[in-house]
Order: C-alpha cells, then structure tokens, then sequence
C-alpha cells in the first residue's frame, strides 16, 4: 500500500514539473510576443510623428 501511495505522489509530482515547463514555455512566448507587439507600436508611432512633422 505504502509503494502505491509513493508511486501516485511521484506521478503527481512528474505532472506538476510538466505543467511548470509549459507554462515557463508560455511565459517566454508571451514575453517573446509582448517584446514584438511592443516594438511594433514604437515604430508606428515613430513614423506617425515623422509624417505630422513634414506635413507642418
């Protein structure tokens, strides 16, 4: 009884380290995306401010 109830929590524990590694994975998509998205909008807003400079 005691080596099933061993066996169950290592599963358990195998399971937890999964779900860390995909969500570490996610974060760093995330973060990868937020960086992009970011970057992004600082270059239209760059070139926003170009345009309404020359059109004065």
């Amino acid at each position: 009884m005691a080596e099933l109830v061993k066996r169950h929590e290592e599963q358990i524990i195998e399971k937890e380290k999964e779900c860390l590694v995909r969500l570490t994975q996610r974060d760093d998509v995330n973060r990868v995306t937020f960086n992009e998205l970011r970057n992004l909008v600082n270059r239209q807003q760059r070139m926003i401010v170009k345009r309404t400079r020359h059109s004065f």
